[in-house]
């Protein structure tokens, strides 16, 4: 009998001890509601919901749910692969950084460092992230540790060079925003630090050359939070119509239309986008289905709204047609719309219609606007001699244009062609003497 009684115990164990790990290895995974999606997402998703059931199955759940937005989900997404899979340093991180994004941040540091403990290869980097936390928990000291530790990474010395002028050591703040500046020429925060700095010593001579740099740069510095990033977008590229949308231009990169083609109208049946549609007319375009392409094209602007590079396509559709008369309306509605860099190759086309149909006048002025924008977009960029030709180009065509004197003498100053830039600048103060930006641009040249 007691023999018994202890087999019936034992039974009872194993069976509870069986359901017991049943329920922890199905949990049901948090499924959002968002009716926003488009049908091949959430497809996606509930396949992935489904195979939700090791810490691996969650763990893409969890990153495809972060790609899409749904950071509640994917943070719980998370913490159960951690649970699953305790030892994993990748799945601590990544918790961290879920939990970052609800903002959640005393909670996302202790996951930092347990990923840390668990000896993350990415160690600088998760030191700068804890850096930023801490900073938004006012715990200066703790930060200023953490983005020590960090080491040489540019944007945990570009926090140290702010925690320095904070502390009033300008000096020091100032010299570690030059050596950034230097190495990151294309990079505008250590600038903006600089011209911080300079406005509080009233130095204007300094903040006045340190703002004329700062026009031109236009990128961030770099950081962990880039790796990040690229990770997200990755991601998000390869869930529902994204993923179809990049296989289109996969597969239009190897001159596969076929399979281009049903991938973009795969994508638009899930969801309508402008872009999907605008390439949608490329591939009717190049496949010889130029009225489809059109009425692609129409269909873009009508849901989608005007831009100048739509208005350009379709005037492109239209002329390819025999419609030389709305290519050319079209063209002038883009040409309208289009300011700065944007629209070179619009300006050409334009040009040359209006040049076959002897409008020389409005031709010679989209010429001009198309080497305007080249300019610009090169020197804007850095590529100094690029820009001085098209500018010097544009001057040639149109003498009398301002800011194309303007913009041509922006370019030689910053190329250190003081001489050239002063003649351009007089020029274009001859044209306009109320041209802001050519007095500014001259007063910076040197004495």
């Amino acid at each position: 009998m007691t023999r018994l009684l202890a087999m019936l115990v034992t039974v009872e164990l194993l069976v509870g001890g069986v359901l017991v790990y049943l329920r922890l290895s199905s949990l049901r995974p948090p499924i959002p509601s968002q009716s926003e999606w488009d049908s091949a997402t959430r497809e996606e998703l509930e396949h992935l919901a489904a195979g939700a059931r090791s810490a691996e199955g969650w763990a893409k759940y969890a990153e495809a749910l972060l790609a899409v937005g749904a950071y509640p989900e994917a943070e719980a997404g998370w913490r159960e692969a951690r649970r699953l899979e305790p030892l994993s340093a990748e799945h601590a991180f990544r918790h961290g950084f879920a939990l970052e994004r609800l903002g959640a941040i005393a909670e996302a540091n202790d996951a930092y460092r347990a990923a840390l403990a668990l000896g993350f290869r990415r160690k600088s980097d998760l030191q700068y992230y804890l850096g930023r936390n801490l900073l938004r928990l006012e715990d200066v000291d703790e930060a200023a540790k953490a983005f020590a530790e960090a080491g040489s990474l540019p944007g945990a010395r570009l926090e140290r060079a702010k925690l320095d002028a904070r502390a009033g050591r300008a000096t020091e703040a100032d010299a570690e925003a030059e050596r950034l500046s230097d190495s990151f020429p294309d990079s505008y925060p250590p600038l903006s630090l600089r011209i911080r700095l300079a406005m509080d010593r009233s130095d204007r001579a300094a903040e006045t050359d340190l703002a004329d740099a700062f026009v031109r740069r236009h990128r961030p510095l770099p950081t962990p939070f880039d790796t990040e990033v690229d990770w997200v977008m990755g991601r998000a590229n390869a869930v529902g119509s994204g993923r179809l949308f990049r296989d289109a231009g996969r597969e239009m990169n190897a001159g596969r239309l076929d399979a281009a083609e049903a991938r973009l109208r795969e994508a638009l049946d899930a969801r309508w986008q402008p872009e999907v549609a605008d390439k949608l007319a490329e591939v009717a375009f190049a496949r010889g289905r130029r009225d489809e392409a059109h009425r692609i094209l129409a269909e873009v602007l009508q849901r989608g709204g005007p831009s100048p590079m739509a208005l350009w396509r379709l005037g492109q559709a239209e002329n390819a047609t025999g419609s030389k008369d709305r290519a050319l309306a079209s063209w002038r509605r883009g040409a309208a719309l289009a300011t700065g860099p944007t629209g070179p190759d619009l300006f050409q086309d334009l040009a040359d219609m209006l040049e076959r149909d002897g409008i020389a006048e409005e031709a010679k002025a989209m010429r001009v606007r198309s080497l305007l924008a080249m300019g610009i977009a090169a020197l804007d960029a850095g590529r100094l001699d690029e820009a001085c030709t098209a500018l010097e180009r544009a001057v040639q065509l149109e003498p009398k244009s301002s800011g194309a004197w303007q913009e041509l003498g922006d370019a030689h100053r910053h190329g250190g062609r003081g001489g050239d830039a002063r003649t351009a600048y007089e020029n274009a103060l001859r044209l306009d003497p109320d041209c802001g930006r050519a007095i500014r641009g001259r007063a910076l040249l040197p004495k």
